[in-house]
């Protein structure tokens, strides 16, 4: 049970302050209050100086002074004493009971002498004296009842060893505990990390795979692209070998043609053909070139016999490839051939039948204006 000793100090019926060592009030009774005049909050915290008169500051500091050293003195060895033969609660009693006396002693003279000063009646000091015993008794009662309280807790340091020593065990116990999941929580981190390590090392040799797939396969494009740029540049020179051939033998047929057709006394028009374009080739003979090619010489249009009034469609037509075809009246003959290919355009002539009409001029200059 905690002995509330605040409760205790303001029970006694008399003027009672506690002073630290350097002279400062630490608590106040009530009695105290009422007869200085001054409220707790005012004195607590206060010097003890400020209660007494001017002249008598110096004794009363030197009587503190004397007090506080020997209590000091005197305090020390009872208190050792008494902790070595009775435990360290008789040295607490022995030290507060040294403490009280030293107390009451000390507001005795402080008492005489703020009753000097104000000029009391000295018939009123017997009074005081009763009243002085009659502390002296209720402290007398009070070292009694600490006497029983400490008789109470003559079994406490039995206790206190109980509890220390299971305290003690607890403690142990827990931390054998503590270790052994520690170690489990060790172990379960590392079997983690090294199922952790071993799926970063699977990923890594995966990746590592990877890359060395995707090396390979790279350098197999850049085979199979440098082969194929081979196999254009061939193909490229084949090309053009086979375009001059093709330019030499149309250049040859476009001779024979030319031969050809002096033999047979035909009469030649040239032309030139836009794509999407119709033409006139002749009065009778109209033209439209419709698609070209200019990599292998081809091309396809159609073509418009006004005689007959019938259309004739050409599709991938080579050049020099002469297009024959009759007009139903008397089977006339008439041969269109191209001899250049470009992307929109295209120049070739036609041979007209020998019996045929003679073109006049403005046919002829209408037929040749796109060369």
């Amino acid at each position: 049970m905690p002995v509330d000793y605040e409760a205790i100090f303001q029970a006694v019926p008399d003027a009672l302050l506690a002073i630290n060592r350097d002279g400062v009030i630490q608590l106040c009774s009530a009695r105290a209050e009422q007869l200085f005049g001054y409220r707790d909050d005012q004195l607590i915290g206060s010097p003890v100086t400020m209660l007494i008169p001017e002249r008598f500051r110096g004794e009363m500091m030197g009587w503190h002074g004397s007090a506080m050293t020997a209590g000091s003195a005197l305090g020390a060895p009872i208190a050792g004493f008494a902790i070595d033969h009775g435990g360290w609660r008789w040295g607490f009693l022995s030290v507060s009971a040294i403490g009280l006396l030293v107390a009451l002693a000390g507001i005795s003279i402080l008492g005489y002498r703020t009753l000097l000063d104000a000029n009391i009646r000295l018939s009123q000091v017997p009074a005081m004296l009763r009243s002085i015993s009659t502390m002296d008794g209720r402290v007398g009662n009070l070292e009694t009842q600490l006497h029983a309280w400490t008789e109470k807790f003559q079994g406490l340091p039995d206790r206190v060893e109980k509890l220390e020593k299971r305290v003690t065990a607890d403690y142990l116990h827990a931390r054998r505990h503590a270790e052994v999941l520690t170690a489990q929580l060790q172990k379960q981190i590392q079997d983690e990390m090294n199922k952790r390590d071993a799926v970063v090392d699977s990923r890594l040799d995966e990746l590592t795979t990877a890359q060395k797939d995707a090396e390979q396969r790279e350098a197999r494009f850049q085979q199979q692209l440098s082969d194929a740029q081979r196999q254009i540049a061939s193909l490229r020179q084949e090309t053009n070998g086979d375009l001059a051939l093709l330019h030499e033998h149309v250049a040859g047929n476009e001779e024979q043609m030319n031969s050809l057709a002096q033999q047979m006394k035909r009469q030649r028009v040239d032309f030139e053909l836009t794509r999407n374009q119709i033409t006139d080739l002749s009065p009778e003979i109209t033209m439209d070139l419709t698609a070209t090619n200019t990599q292998y010489q081809r091309f396809s249009g159609w073509v418009y016999f006004e005689p007959d009034r019938r259309y004739l469609w050409v599709r991938d037509q080579g050049v020099s490839q002469p297009v024959i075809f009759y007009g139903r009246e008397k089977g006339r003959q008439y041969q269109l051939i191209l001899t250049g290919i470009r992307e929109n355009s295209a120049t070739g002539y036609l041979l007209l039948p020998a019996t045929g009409s003679v073109l006049s001029s403005e046919v002829i200059e209408g037929a040749t204006a796109g060369q």
